[in-house]
């Protein structure tokens, strides 16, 4: 079986690759190192032309939403004609993958409903800002 090559993406300056986080809806997010600052950061990327103002839409959202929960975006900009912006670098897992490593526990039940609680609760936050989130699955959600 041949060996899978991992795609290599060109980043703004100022930021160097640590690992790929995620890559879907023609974007890809990337654990970053800010060679300013050195704070390890998230940056995503339009990685589709047509993404551009899906994604400067989702800076603008992120920008006014300061809520528990929710992550907390710094900077925006162009990376040959296309945007990024980066934003807190979360430590969790996804959900689904924190649930299956605790669904044999005792008290996994109270778990469940406590961190679906959270993420109920921060969903109806920003719906009641008019904003309805599209993209809602247990691998979009992480827990720390």
């Amino acid at each position: 079986m041949a060996k899978r090559r991992s795609k290599k993406y060109d980043l703004p300056a100022g930021f160097t690759p640590l690992k790929k986080l995620g890559e879907g809806a023609g974007n890809v997010v990337m654990a970053v190192k800010d060679e300013t600052t050195g704070n390890e950061l998230a940056l995503k990327l339009a990685t589709e032309q047509d993404q551009a103002h899906r994604l400067q839409q989702e800076f603008a959202i992120l920008a006014r939403l300061d809520r528990p929960g929710i992550l907390h975006v710094y900077e925006t900009g162009f990376h040959k004609k296309r945007p990024y912006f980066t934003m807190e670098l979360i430590e969790g897992k996804p959900f689904n993958r924190f649930m299956d490593e605790h669904r044999s526990e005792p008290g996994f039940i109270e778990l469940f409903l406590r961190v679906l609680g959270k993420a109920a609760t921060t969903l109806s936050d920003i719906h009641q800002e008019g904003i309805v989130h599209a993209d809602v699955k247990p691998a979009n959600l992480l827990v720390r």
